[in-house]
């Protein structure tokens, strides 16, 4: 064995001009490698999520104890679930749309392609009769003088012939519809010092680009101790990868924005048809007690003895409550109950002391909201939505369960309640006949009222909180990075290039040294 290691070491010796050629050749490939290779560039950004979820509610405590698990579905954190809503395609391919990422523009062949961005881009394109379907291509070579040629026509891997004249900032009629070519800041820099220019100009549908970005950004959530979101992104251009973070915190926010706008909007509207319905009912009750004084000369308000006056009013406090619960409440199960319609966002902040339902029903629109995005922005029959579907029916249901029994309890209360008022009424006895004729429509007069007012500060605090609206994000750190890219790195590819260097002479040298040993071998056999 050492003879072998001491003939291969002094084999190795011998070729050392192999080794000399080998490293030579590798460092050549290394050096065209790093300027083949289109660097990358990672910016990232830290997001902080602030947290609207709320310990105290019934969903809260269901999801706690796993109630769900059985149910087929999960409901993970509210950081968690911003996570998905940061790199879901929706919102990418907003992104995209917005920005016209789905334009690609390149030099040189397939060797020395160069792709135009930016300070390197001379023109933008605009294609007049292009889908969001529509794959299209074609080469555009620019003139110093603002000319230009358009050939090699593509529309969905299907080539049209012709070339077409036309000039900058103008529009150019050719085989994919109508096209122009708009200079951007940089063309009267570029095309000076290039003279002549071609650059192929590529459209993808907007999905497949929004995919490709997809692909190219991570995400997660910095650790367990905090609500912070962090992405990053890797891009040929630095400044492209800054505008897709910042893109994508602002259509987020144009996301959250809308989807709370809409939760407002439905409580708003229910609470201006309730209250038109109880100014109708106040109008009425007030003709009937002005016609009742006048009738009868009644003093409103007599006095009672102490005692007694105690006794109704902690009754009628009860009744103001438990009535205002009950109202609100039918009307929210008659709201519900309408055939088809489960798919309607639910006023969930109007509900008096029953914090559990407007909980429930806050973490439904938030459900509900998600599937609506996803439905628009794809169709009925995605899987996604029907999964969300699939979600949503339990939650609906579990709300209108709740409901009913929320309703149980307050007509077990109002019986109690008026067992006692009845109670006091037969202590009441002595008062004047005409006067006790008077309680009933006086109790329903200020129940009426007291849900009037309450109906009017919910109406006031959503004004207040649609004025006075908190963004549920902040950023912590703005898109930043390194300014070396973080691909190709010099000291790994030559590193890697240099042990090739090394290792594929030996490996020959070695391969040469195993024959000739058998060969020695059977020569000695023989």
């Amino acid at each position: 064995m050492k003879k072998v290691q001491k003939s291969f070491l002094q084999m190795c010796i011998s070729h050392w001009r192999w080794f000399a050629v080998s490293t030579i050749a590798m460092t050549i490939t290394g050096v065209l490698f790093q300027l083949v290779v289109t660097p990358l560039y990672r910016r990232t950004t830290d997001i902080m999520v602030k947290d609207e979820t709320s310990p105290g509610s019934m969903l809260s405590s269901m999801i706690g104890m796993n109630m769900f698990a059985n149910m087929g579905f999960n409901i993970t954190s509210n950081v968690d679930n911003e996570l998905e809503v940061f790199l879901s395609p929706a919102l990418m391919m907003k992104v995209v749309k917005d920005n016209h990422l789905d334009m690609t523009y390149t030099t040189g062949n397939w060797f020395t392609r160069e792709e135009r961005y930016g300070e390197t881009l001379p023109i933008k394109a605009q294609f007049g009769a292009a889908t969001d379907a529509d794959k299209l291509r074609l080469r555009a070579t620019l003139h110093e003088d603002g000319a230009v040629v358009l050939t090699d026509f593509e529309k969905n891997k299907e080539q049209m012939k012709g070339e077409v004249s036309g000039h900058i900032n103008s529009v150019c009629v050719t085989p994919l519809g109508p096209v122009t070519l708009i200079s951007t800041p940089a063309f009267q820099t570029l095309m000076h010092q290039a003279k002549t220019l071609t650059i192929t100009i590529t459209k993808q549908p907007p999905y497949e680009m929004a995919e490709r970005c997809l692909k190219r950004i991570k995400g997660d959530v910095l650790n367990n101790n905090t609500s912070i979101v962090q992405l990053s992104y890797d891009d040929a251009f630095s400044s492209r990868a800054e505008l897709i973070l910042n893109e994508l915190t602002r259509v987020y926010l144009q996301a959250w924005q809308a989807d709370k706008d809409e939760e407002r909007q439905a409580s708003t509207n229910f609470i201006n048809q309730r209250i038109t319905e109880i100014e109708e009912a106040l109008s009425q009750l007030d003709g009937k007690l002005a016609d009742y004084e006048h009738d009868n000369l009644l003093e409103i308000g007599a006095a009672t003895p102490n005692a007694m006056a105690i006794s109704a009013a902690d009754i009628n406090e009860m009744m103001l409550k438990l009535s205002n619960q009950r109202y609100v409440l039918k009307h929210m199960q008659q709201l519900m109950s309408k055939e088809g319609d489960n798919h309607q966002v639910l006023p969930g902040n109007i509900l008096p002391d029953n914090d559990n339902i407007a909980k429930q029903i806050a973490n439904y629109n938030t459900l509900l909201l998600k599937r609506q995005n996803l439905a628009a922005n794809s169709s009925e029959r995605n899987p996604l939505v029907r999964d969300l579907d699939a979600q949503i029916t339990p939650m609906h249901n579990a709300i209108a369960t709740s409901i009913s029994h929320a309703l149980s309890q307050i007509e077990i209360q109002l019986k109690g309640v008026v067992a006692k008022e009845q109670e006091l009424t037969g202590k009441a006895a002595e008062l004047p006949t005409k006067k006790s004729k008077m309680l009933p429509t006086k109790r329903q007069q200020k129940v009426i009222e007291s849900l009037y007012v309450y109906l009017l500060q919910k109406r006031e605090e959503n004004g207040i909180d649609r004025a006075f609206n908190n963004k549920n994000i902040r950023v912590v750190t703005p898109p930043m990075g390194k300014l070396r890219p973080i691909f190709p790195r010099k000291l790994w590819t030559f590193g890697a290039a240099w042990l090739l260097a090394l290792l594929l002479p030996m490996i020959v040298l070695y391969i040469r040294l195993l024959n000739d040993t058998e060969e020695t071998e059977e020569e000695k056999t023989a």
